[in-house]
């Protein structure tokens, strides 16, 4: 192998082992939320399919990391195409349960709303809102 080969193997293995840090950081720093929503809530089909969805991620993250990145180098450049989608995965997978997180939070939060108020006057409907907020330039 060529010095750039090299050079590009162990900084994709460094890098690689970053991401899986922050990876498995993020999960440490969440766990309490799995724990409140997935373990102590009744199964939901969601619900099992977030849990095998966040730890299929992470040990398929492992062993692409121990095992997977050598290979990756034979390849070349094919091989950083290949990361790629691996990449998009972990960050669709992280953003995908952080959202569960937060409305399985909304809904306990709210569960002892009611949708008409007791007067039956007007009728209303709880609604989840994305509000976009705009950023100050300084």
């Amino acid at each position: 192998m060529s010095e750039g080969s090299v050079d590009t193997l162990l900084a994709t293995k460094y890098l690689s082992g970053v991401a899986l840090t922050l990876l498995l950081y993020d999960h440490v720093i969440h766990f309490d939320r799995e724990i409140e929503f997935i373990w102590l809530e009744p199964a939901s089909l969601l619900s099992v399919f977030v849990m095998c969805e966040l730890w299929v991620r992470e040990i398929g993250l492992i062993y692409i990391m121990t095992v997977g990145v050598t290979y990756m180098a034979i390849l070349g450049n094919g091989g950083d195409m290949l990361l790629t989608p691996l990449v998009s995965w972990a960050l669709e997978g992280v953003l995908n349960t952080r959202l569960y997180y937060k409305i399985k939070q909304v809904e306990l939060n709210h569960m002892h709303w009611t949708p008409y108020p007791v007067d039956n006057q007007s009728r209303t409907r709880a609604v989840l809102i994305y509000e976009e907020t705009e950023m100050e330039y300084i």
